[in-house]
């Protein structure tokens, strides 16, 4: 790939919008979103998109098989494992004893005051969404979106290596120009005139100065430099999104069948801390702790492994998949794929 491809891979694992990755590569904004869809449609782009998520699934330890882990824990939650029945009345378990299945399947928990006496009510993360975007990835509405053979978690090589060059070779001062000036535009031949190389030979003499030994790595590592930034931010966003797919009602909060309490500071991770939406508390009033939507930031890490579409499948799939029938073939599934 040339290095505005590359810059663009990098920009692109960022969000995951072409558009606005190819602008931030240096592509003319007027055609930004045609040209991203040229470069995803990309043999060695789309190669090298793969191998990159895959990479950086080993640097964050996003994988595959744990998002779909996660997104089980939601889509087979039982309320009759969280609560039982005394006589008329459902009463919750305290936290100690929520298995951590369940506990991480929670969206929020609150007090209320029900004919005079005070109970924990419990609200858990979009069960049916869960349902639906496994079917997604495991092809229950047709069409898998991965691999089972490859679903186990591994590392592959990163696709590009982020060496310090510490000792470039020599170059001239004309060289090091044309180096700095080609990392503007990745124009050759511009980059030979605004260095002051006579206007001669245009693109041969540039392809001839690419070759030279002290402006290729001084090239090379000033690509590495602006890819640097991109895919930091990259790996920023997707632990931010973990910080929410992955939380635990139990390591935020204790509860009983009357009360909740938010854990001590000290008692509560930073990403767990990251995961609450809201808590409301006070003298008289109800107590609330919700943390945010699990489910769309699990599709959000999905899609940037690469193994869960955009589309949004309508009320035609979920009325032909009922809950129960969806839920029956994906325990079968990932049974099979003994997760």
């Amino acid at each position: 790939m040339n290095p505005r491809q590359r810059l663009f891979v990098a920009e692109y694992l960022v969000d995951l919008n072409g558009k606005e990755a190819a602008i931030r590569a240096g592509y003319r904004a007027a055609g930004a979103k045609v040209r991203a869809a040229k470069l995803l449609a990309d043999p060695a782009v789309a190669s090298t998109l793969a191998q990159a998520m895959v990479a950086r699934g080993g640097r964050t330890g996003i994988t595959a098989s744990r998002v779909i882990a996660e997104y089980s824990k939601i889509a087979f939650f039982d309320m009759r494992r969280i609560a039982r029945m005394a006589g008329r009345s459902l009463l919750m378990l305290p936290a100690s004893r929520v298995p951590a299945d369940c506990s991480a399947a929670i969206g929020m928990l609150a007090e209320e005051t029900v004919k005079g006496r005070l109970r924990v009510s419990v609200v858990p993360f979009d069960k049916l969404g869960a349902l639906n975007s496994l079917g997604r990835i495991l092809g229950v509405f047709g069409g898998a979106r991965v691999d089972e053979a490859r679903l186990k978690d591994r590392v592959a090589p990163a696709a590009a290596a982020l060496v310090a060059r510490e000792a470039l070779p020599p170059a001239s001062a004309a060289q090091r120009r044309f180096a700095k000036e080609y990392l503007v535009d990745f124009n050759g031949s511009a980059a030979a005139r605004r260095a002051g190389y006579a206007d001669l030979s245009g693109p041969n003499q540039a392809t001839r100065l690419l070759h030279y030994p002290g402006i290729a790595a001084r090239v090379e590592a000033g690509i590495d430099a602006r890819l640097a930034d991109p895919l930091a931010r990259a790996d920023r966003v997707i632990e931010e999104y973990a910080a929410i797919a992955f939380a635990d009602m139990k390591r935020v909060a204790h509860w009983t069948n009357t009360r909740i309490t938010l854990r001590a500071r000290r008692d509560m991770g930073t990403a767990d801390a990251a995961a609450i939406e809201l808590v409301e508390a006070g003298t008289g009033t109800p107590t609330r702790i919700r943390l945010h939507d699990k489910k769309y930031a699990l599709d959000r890490l999905a899609m940037h492994l690469g193994i869960l579409d955009r589309v949004t499948q309508g009320g035609r799939a979920n009325r032909r998949y009922s809950e129960q029938k969806a839920a029956r073939l994906l325990r079968a599934r990932i049974k099979a794929l003994g997760l």
